[in-house]
């Protein structure tokens, strides 16, 4: 496997608070720590966001998300996340209200195996957290998902309705 550049990973404030678009390269760091308080490589002044809310560090030529046990938690793609986890390329950490994007060339050099663990028992293997879930396509495809699952559910519940109504009526009429 080829060495990967992890200057050019990065994560970009999508929406939450005033830093809307704001790029954090990793250049010689291999941690950004991300909080309230003045100290953190990302300050976010929000009273969701916690002093020292969670930090992203690269070890063994991967980047990783971890919860700092913050007061209101951190979500990897929508999933509150308990421990380290990896990063992949178009990751949503979402902290409070405030999503940020994690970019890197990592994807670009291999799709990284994902195993989770828990008392070194392999539990799943679900290959790039990224793909944990078929409808998370980011913010706008997964509102439009939501709006197809509510229209298809909407058709499913009038269907069931016909069709019990139906029946009583052919019930009552015997």
């Amino acid at each position: 496997m080829s060495k990967i550049n992890l200057n050019k990973s990065r994560l970009i404030t999508l929406w939450g608070n005033r830093k809307e678009g704001d790029i954090y390269n990793f250049e010689d760091s291999k941690e950004l720590s991300i909080g309230r308080d003045s100290d953190n490589n990302i300050v976010l002044e929000a009273s969701t966001v916690s002093g020292r809310h969670c930090r992203v560090y690269e070890k063994d030529n991967h980047h990783y998300v971890e919860d700092l046990e913050s007061t209101n938690g951190t979500m990897l793609n929508g999933i509150k996340i308990q421990s380290s986890l990896p990063l992949a390329s178009g990751d949503i950490i979402k902290i409070g209200e405030i999503e940020i994007l994690f970019e890197s060339d990592e994807e670009k050099s291999s799709k990284m195996k994902t195993v989770l663990d828990l008392n070194d028992e392999k539990l799943m293997d679900i290959g790039s957290i990224n793909n944990m879930s078929p409808f998370f396509q980011g913010r706008k495809d997964y509102k439009k998902s939501l709006i197809i699952t509510y229209i298809v559910l909407g058709i499913l519940g009038a269907t069931c309705v016909w069709m019990l109504f139906h029946m009583m009526k052919s019930f009552l009429t015997i």
